[in-house]
């Protein structure tokens, strides 16, 4: 199985839940969306280094929550630089 085919699985059987993660974390359909496709693309470029003895479902979830977050930050910082100009 190719490196994109191997990917393709496991973005079809994780998919929903990450979308799940970050809209519980974002709070919106659309940011979670776009959030659950950055995960991937991340996921995907960050492929070679993941531990395959590993499960995918903990580290893809990981990506998730990290990115998620981060943009939560960025969003409370904007908002606290704009408040002050």
């Amino acid at each position: 199985m190719t490196k994109e085919a191997a990917f393709a699985t496991l973005y079809a059987t994780h998919y929903r839940q990450v979308r799940a993660l970050c809209r519980q974390l974002l709070g919106s359909a659309d940011r979670a969306e776009d959030a659950a496709q950055e995960t991937f693309v991340r996921a995907y470029r960050g492929f070679a280094a993941y531990d395959s003895s590993q499960p995918f479902g903990p580290w893809v979830m990981r990506i998730a929550r990290n990115h998620s977050l981060d943009l939560l930050r960025d969003r409370k910082s904007t908002r606290l630089n704009s408040s002050h100009t």
